[in-house]
């Protein structure tokens, strides 16, 4: 895992997460057809290829650092 940032905006802090995840043990309904076309950017993440680096952004809130956008594929 890496980080960049923390980012300051004004009273406003974020930074930006990189990590390596492989998907396991999917659940049949979430390759569905009607599941992916609801979510078109879940097929990325639910492939069980090899590891990929992902992006997370996240902000810090009253109760600590919190996900404000999941994870984007970088590779």
């Amino acid at each position: 895992m890496k980080w960049r940032g923390p980012a300051v905006f004004g009273e406003y802090q974020i930074a930006w997460v990189y990590f390596t995840a492989r998907t396991s043990k999917v659940a049949d309904w979430a390759s569905t057809p009607a599941f992916l076309a609801a979510f078109p950017t879940a097929r990325a993440m639910l492939q069980s290829d090899p590891q990929k680096v992902r992006q997370a952004l996240i902000d810090l809130t009253s109760e600590g650092w919190e996900v404000n956008e999941w994870s984007r594929v970088l590779q």
